[in-house]
């Protein structure tokens, strides 16, 4: 009999030995909230005084295009690659936490196209131009590099000459991120004053940082993908596998706000919500969110964009994203880049319902832009409507269009080169957006983020 309970005693200890310990102090019971702050609102460390709206503007739109040429080169079947776990330099909303033990704070870049949550770390060999504070695993009791025949080594890194596990990525510009995979303790500092703590997060600790060489201040990335190694699918249960922001203008004063667990509801005000499912994404390219747009319409006129625009191709050539096609939404991209098939259809219908001249884009896509006298010229911007599989998303004109000059507006929308579309933050502000990863399921409700608690 003894021996017996000594043999299930045993049993369970090797199972709890096999997951990360989370512990987590009680706000994490009833989900807790963090502040996120736009890279160029006057809240932000990041912000520059001396920027005009328009110098704001084209540099969003510069990260944009980078960001979308670096997610469209994505393999689609990567068997694991670091491809899937590591963005470069670019986002937009910027939220803190603190890491290792002693906690020390640092200010992430949020990312819902990538897994890994990685910070700079010493010795960096190549790290921002601007250092912001960079992690030191020397000077944390909790740190501990990932061994080399852990799962996640073998998956996603491989073992150098110090058997330490590390990874490597080339970009498809040749830079490159390399560093070691470990796990550490990760404190959140909430919103009400008090913090949760996470023992035991796999992380990345990056030596050589070619590819985030303009991080201007930021010292990582904060992963909230739909993969395993996520913050939120390493929280788990602990909050129920959600999270959900609220995004203000990056003119506004007022902090967004990212949301886990128990906290995570709609705002009482919301006019309207919509219940749209997560598609399946392909093969090992589980970081990035899909979803099912159907047709789009300029004011009252439907687009009938052709089914198959917006549709994956699984057996697409070159493997990558881009060719995989399908619909993402995405966090760190301010444009929405839409299928070449549907712009063709988007733009003359936005030049018919739009009552000024047109002129030529400041920006070097395929992108409209219109002349106006008056702030109230603006009046008659129509709204744009995404159908999605299970309702509408209507994109009022202060999200469908952005005043890129004094006297020129332009719309959000840029045409993408394949049948592929990313749609990125500006169409998310002032949008309750909540992703259940449990249930596979995308919730989106109109609100004002500037007065939702």
């Amino acid at each position: 009999m003894a021996t017996t309970i000594f043999t299930i005693l045993l049993s369970v200890l090797l199972l709890l030995q096999s997951y990360p310990a989370i512990a987590i102090r009680s706000p994490a019971q009833k989900g807790f909230t963090l502040d996120l702050i736009h890279r160029d609102s006057p809240s932000s460390p990041l912000h520059n005084p001396t920027s005009t709206l328009s110098d704001r503007i084209r540099s969003s739109a510069e990260r944009s295009f980078s960001r979308f040429a670096h997610l469209s080169s994505r393999s689609a079947a990567s068997n694991g690659s670091i491809s899937a776990l590591v963005l470069p330099q670019f986002g937009e909303y910027l939220v803190k936490i603190a890491i290792g033990t002693p906690a020390v704070e640092y200010l992430m870049l949020m990312d819902t196209a990538s897994d890994l949550t990685w910070a700079q770390c010493l010795p960096c060999t190549r790290c921002s131009h601007r250092p912001a504070q960079i992690f030191s695993p020397h000077n944390s009791s909790t740190f501990k590099n990932q061994r080399c025949n852990s799962s996640l080594c073998t998956d996603i890194g491989h073992c150098d000459l110090q058997k330490r596990c590390e990874y490597t990525y080339v970009y498809a510009d040749r830079t490159y991120a390399k560093g070691t995979l470990a796990s550490e303790t990760i404190t959140f500092e909430v919103s009400d004053g008090q913090s949760v703590k996470i023992p035991n997060i796999n992380f990345g600790c990056g030596h050589e940082n070619e590819s985030f060489a303009y991080f201007n201040g930021a010292s990582g990335i904060i992963g909230l993908g739909g993969g395993p190694l996520s913050i939120v699918s390493q929280l788990g249960s602990l909050v129920d596998y959600k999270f959900s922001y609220c995004l203000n203008s990056p003119i506004s004063n007022s902090i967004s706000l990212l949301k886990f667990g128990a906290s995570v509801q709609p705002p009482v005000a919301t006019r309207k919500v919509v219940k749209t499912p997560l598609v399946k994404p392909p093969a090992n390219e589980t970081s990035v969110y899909y979803v099912a747009l159907n047709d789009i319409s300029v004011g009252k006129k439907k687009l009938n964009v052709p089914a198959r625009t917006f549709k994956p191709t699984p057996n697409g050539k070159g493997g990558t994203i881009a060719d995989y096609g399908g619909t993402i939404i995405d966090s760190g991209i301010t444009f929405t880049f839409l299928a070449l098939e549907a712009y063709n259809l988007l733009e003359p219908a936005l030049k018919s319902a739009v009552k000024l001249q047109s002129v030529p884009s400041p920006l070097p896509h395929r992108h409209l832009c219109f002349s106006y006298n008056d702030p109230n010229d603006l009046d008659g911007l129509p709204n744009v409507i995404l159908h999605l599989e299970g309702g509408d998303w209507l994109l009022p004109p202060s999200n469908a269009f952005v005043v890129f000059a004094e006297g020129v507006v332009c719309s959000t929308f840029i045409a993408g080169p394949r049948r592929f579309t990313i749609i990125g933050n500006t169409a998310q502000q002032n949008v309750y957006i909540e992703y259940d990863l449990k249930n596979r399921m995308l919730l989106l409700a109109p609100t004002d983020c500037s007065r939702s608690i």
